[in-house]
């Protein structure tokens, strides 16, 4: 078995970010306490399923600390009928599924801002 050496900072960024329980990962990744402590590093396959599980690039995981993660987009989030100040927003990012749709939307609306730049240039 290979084992990979990863900052356990970044099993338990992945683990969070991904807003899934702690004892439903627990139960698929017995050793997951263990990783997070650095007691034990994962093998590669069981860092791939749980990258895989936390919707986690792997690539990510071999950073040497974790991301600081920016929402590509503004946030009108409100809270109680208000704007919601960035602290309140900061502390509730939007979950892996929500930043998951960023990427196609931020691509195609840069090519379409690329698209117009040509058609104002000509």
């Amino acid at each position: 078995m290979v084992r990979v050496d990863v900052n356990p900072e970044l099993i338990t960024w992945a683990r969070q970010r991904s807003g899934i329980a702690q004892d439903d990962l627990n139960h698929r990744f017995p050793r997951l306490a263990d990783w997070e402590e650095g007691v034990r590093a994962p093998t590669l396959k069981k860092l791939e399923d749980f990258a895989r599980a936390t919707h986690t690039p792997v690539g990510l995981l071999f950073l040497e600390e974790p991301p600081e993660e920016q929402v590509p987009i503004p946030d009108y989030r409100t809270m109680g009928g208000f704007a919601a100040s960035r602290d309140e927003v900061s502390s509730h990012p939007p979950t892996v599924g929500v930043r998951s749709l960023f990427s196609p939307f931020t691509e195609v609306r840069n090519w379409a801002v690329r698209g117009m730049r040509g058609v104002l240039k000509t």
